[in-house]
């Protein structure tokens, strides 16, 4: 009936809201909505452009966000130095090469 459809629009547009998976999260006004769609409009006659290519590409990410996962990195990085190193000022086969994916398996059954 009328409510089933309606429903299904009210959900359709709920849904539609966090196609884009940098998009904002929750109800977008009119006015909002008539700007995110007049950006999207531009962006689409400009996209040959090659600054509108790089404003296009670039995602705003949040610092910390950002900081933590260069913190990580660093870390990652360090930790592959100091094995290398180990490896390089050893016995040869003392030390043998273990793949980053079987480091972090706690148990293997067999």
């Amino acid at each position: 009936g009328i409510n089933a459809e309606y429903g299904k629009q009210w959900y359709q547009r709920r849904v539609r809201g966090k196609s884009l998976a940098w998009g904002k999260l929750g109800p977008v006004g009119a006015r909002e909505r008539s700007a995110l769609d007049y950006n999207k409009k531009l962006i689409q006659r400009y996209e040959h452009h090659p600054q509108i290519k790089r404003i296009k590409r670039h995602r705003n990410l949040p610092k910390m966000i950002k900081s933590i996962s260069n913190e990580h990195t660093n870390i990652r990085n360090a930790k592959k130095k100091k094995e290398d190193n180990r490896r390089k000022h050893s016995k040869p086969g003392s030390v043998p090469r273990v793949a980053e994916r079987a480091k972090h398996v706690i148990k293997e059954d067999s």
